[in-house]
């Protein structure tokens, strides 16, 4: 299994697609509670995650997807412009954005215009 690193937790992880064929990172440890099954495709590193739900037939090792285990998952699930319907807060981070104190990325352009003018309008406002 090649693993990898969550970028916000730093938690070991696998990339697995789902059968809608969407990525998605898998906890590397099984779970008793686990609702997936992690199939092998046709090359080594290539993994497929199967949906299985609380299925009691299945008697072999569960995953968990690492979204339902990341401490910071919100980061991942809000898209920019848009409210977090569990939070109410609007998004001003892209996927892969790493935050700064300020909770505004400081790795991409689209960020840092975001930054400056957030920044401008704290200086208009007198803050």
């Amino acid at each position: 299994m090649k693993l990898a690193e969550c970028r916000s937790c730093g938690a070991p992880i696998v990339w697995a697609t789902t059968e809608k064929g969407k990525k998605m990172p898998v906890d590397t440890e099984p779970v008793s509670d686990g609702k997936f099954i992690l199939e092998d495709e046709d090359d080594d590193n290539a993994r497929k995650a199967l949906f299985i739900g609380d299925r009691d037939p299945y008697s072999g090792p569960r995953y968990s997807s690492h979204f339902s285990t990341c401490p910071n998952a919100d980061q991942h699930r809000a898209t920019p412009g848009k409210r977090d319907p569990r939070s109410g807060a609007t998004a001003l981070q892209s996927p892969g954005c790493r935050p700064g104190k300020d909770g505004l990325c400081l790795t991409h352009p689209p960020c840092e215009d975001t930054r400056i003018l957030i920044d401008a309008l704290r200086r208009a406002a007198g803050r």
